[in-house]
């Protein structure tokens, strides 16, 4: 009787129930997202060493203490499988780009530096200068350079939210991604609100003292 009743009271504990909430909003908010403004700063400098700059209002998708993140998680969150799908077919197209103009370049700039070594008479056929040598290095470097610039211009294509979503369709779909959340976490707005609420409170205390001639308290925060 008394282990059952000691059990009850265990369980009935509010300290308990407290924690078990607190972590749960713990969890949400980390995980929350919210569409919200973005702005973006360029700096620049000429050669006389004059600054400018220029900036560009836009908005982006938030998760958690405002990390932005891309479209490929954003649609991953929101269980938006054809555009996962659609991201990952375009990943593999520069992935292949890329490889295909690495080995153009691999060719084409050895082929190039090749042509240097050759005697002036056997170069094609042309006596004088190096054409061919300049020519085709340089194209074999351009498509090197660009072999390394396609991956990276394409992943900042695909990952800008904007792209792929306009900003009342991300914010829709994140009121409904977070309201899922709560039910699922089993927790209410009025949990959230007064876990935070909580933690905004600063915790003070007032202890009188006496000076040589005057009265006064510290206060510890």
């Amino acid at each position: 009787m008394l282990l059952a009743l000691l059990t009850l009271a265990l369980a009935a504990d509010p300290a308990a129930g407290t924690d078990s909430r607190d972590a749960a909003v713990r969890k949400y908010l980390a995980g929350r997202l919210e569409a919200g403004p973005l702005r973006i700063t360029t700096v620049s400098t000429n050669g006389y060493g004059s600054v400018s700059s220029s900036t560009v209002n836009t908005w982006t998708v938030y998760q958690g203490q405002n990390t932005i993140i891309g479209t490929t998680k954003f649609a991953e969150a929101i269980n938006d499988k054809e555009r996962v799908a659609d991201l990952a077919k375009r990943k593999g197209t520069a992935s292949a780009v890329s490889l295909g103009l690495l080995g153009a370049g691999l060719v084409t700039g050895g082929v190039g530096v090749y042509e240097f070594t050759l005697p002036p008479k056997t170069r094609y056929g042309m006596s004088e200068g190096f054409v061919p040598g300049i020519v085709l290095t340089t194209v074999g470097v351009s498509c090197l350079v660009a072999a390394l610039y396609v991956p990276a211009f394409s992943k900042a294509h695909r990952e800008y939210v904007p792209n792929w979503y306009t900003e009342e369709q991300a914010a829709g779909l994140v009121d409904e991604y977070n309201q899922a959340k709560i039910k699922e976490l089993g927790i209410t707005k009025e949990d959230i609100l007064s876990y935070l609420k909580e933690r905004t409170q600063v915790d003070y205390t007032v202890t009188p003292f006496l000076a040589a001639n005057h009265l006064g308290v510290n206060v510890t925060f």
